[in-house]
């Protein structure tokens, strides 16, 4: 039953309105590891022994509007040797799950309190991967609700 939903949402994940106002890809790379910055920074992605998951949505530019150019990343990392995952709430944390936006604001990176990403390995190499998370940006609360195939980066 859930895996029709996640076949269903593949291109665009649950929120199909998004991926048509942009562009929304789905990775992961395998021997990596997730850094984070303190509070202002880029997360990188180095070498090491986890899979690093990055989800990404690039909104469409508005040539006629200035500053509104916008892209959000969504990176957690999980060890190498699994086959499936579950992580929720307080244990996001020691999966490094953050939202990192490239905008013209001054809030880029956040950490999620609340929420649960969990994902399986298929037969072919990808993941099949759900989130559902919660964000505190400007005093106000926004959701990404996601389902989707993540395919090795490369």
């Amino acid at each position: 039953m859930m895996l029709l939903l996640v076949s269903a949402c593949q291109e665009e994940g649950l929120d199909p309105t998004r991926c048509r106002d942009g562009k929304c890809t789905y990775t992961f790379e395998k021997d990596a590891a997730l850094i984070l910055p303190d509070s202002i920074g880029t997360p990188r992605v180095e070498s090491g022994d986890k899979l690093v998951f990055t989800y990404q949505y690039a909104a469409n530019d508005r040539p006629n509007i200035a500053d509104d150019e916008y892209t959000e990343f969504i990176y957690f990392e999980i060890p190498a040797d699994v086959s499936s995952f579950d992580y929720a709430d307080a244990s996001l944390a020691s999966i490094k799950t953050v939202l990192y936006s490239i905008c013209f604001c001054p809030l880029r990176v956040v950490r999620p309190e609340v929420g649960r990403i969990q994902g399986r390995e298929s037969r072919d190499g990808s993941w099949e991967v759900e989130i559902t998370l919660e964000f505190d940006r400007y005093g106000s609360i926004e959701t990404r609700n996601i389902a989707a195939r993540f395919e090795e980066a490369g």
